[in-house]
């Protein structure tokens, strides 16, 4: 999907793009718009009157049917569908922001959900700049999810093995674009979720990343399930050392650490205190 984002209306409709985005004729048909790319998407926005040809041909290659395809699947044509689907319009929006589209993605979609039940959902943001890629109002920015907030979302509409976020952006804004940093929005979701990072200014062999990021991501962030209701937070300790990084979910009485290295032993001890019926 893009980071393109939507203008949330009255009526809680998203399918029109933000007020902050620059626009172009037919741009709410591009496909990725708070949308994985499919066949269905492509051809309404290549058949579209409404479109210039300009921005229709940089489609150049016919995505593949379903939205969901393995890392090689190739379309009958020829060419991979991953290739097909990473394909962009190239028009100027102003503002590029992941965070929020992925977020409006799930608003979007909260009755009919993106991932399969108890999945691993991994999210890669791959831009020149971070999230919102302009100046915006300080309301803009107060009101963009953090990790734990986007676990919640998440969690409220399906439920979901864990979620990361991994982020190949750069590091320093002037290495290699002129648009500002915003406080390195991606890296800050994939630190607090143990996610991969590249730099995308200097990065020039991505090959390493990528197995590190699959290595990741296709392992849960270790969770531990308690046997009884605590009063209050619990308290955690990893090899004796007390710990704050960690996630409580009250309903499910679990306890994620996303900065657990699965792949190390390690000695948790978690401590709470429960309601005594007898007294």
């Amino acid at each position: 999907m893009s980071t393109m984002i939507g203008q949330m209306r009255d009526n809680g409709d998203l399918n029109q793009t933000s007020d902050h985005v620059s626009t172009y004729s037919g741009i709410d048909l591009e496909p990725g718009f708070l949308s994985l790319v499919d066949y269905d998407s492509y051809l309404d926005y290549v058949s579209s009157p409404n479109v210039p040809n300009g921005r229709k041909n940089k489609w150049a290659l016919p995505p593949c049917t379903e939205q969901w395809f393995a890392p090689t699947q190739k379309h009958p044509d020829g060419h991979f569908c991953f290739e097909a689907a990473s394909q962009i319009s190239a028009s100027s929006l102003v503002i590029e922001a992941g965070i929020k589209a992925f977020e409006q993605l799930l608003t979007k979609n909260q009755a009919t959900p993106v991932f399969r039940d108890n999945a691993i959902v991994n999210v890669i943001f791959v831009s020149d700049t971070h999230d919102p890629g302009v100046n915006m109002d300080q309301e803009y920015y107060d009101n963009r999810l953090n990790f734990l907030g986007f676990k919640n979302k998440l969690d409220a509409i399906q439920p979901v093995k864990d979620l990361k976020f991994h982020a190949i952006a750069p590091v320093n804004e002037k290495e290699c674009s002129s648009e500002k940093g915003y406080d390195q929005s991606y890296f800050s979701l994939a630190l607090a979720s143990n996610g991969q990072t590249g730099d995308a200014c200097l990065l020039d062999d991505y090959r390493e990343l990528m197995k590190n990021l699959i290595a990741n991501g296709k392992i849960a962030s270790p969770t531990f399930k308690l046997d009884m209701d605590p009063v209050g937070i619990p308290e955690v300790q990893v090899n004796g050392a007390p710990i704050t990084a960690f996630q409580y979910d009250k309903e499910s009485k679990t306890i994620t650490i996303p900065d657990l290295d699965p792949y190390s032993p390690a000695e948790i001890s978690v401590s709470f205190k429960i309601l005594n019926e007898n007294y």
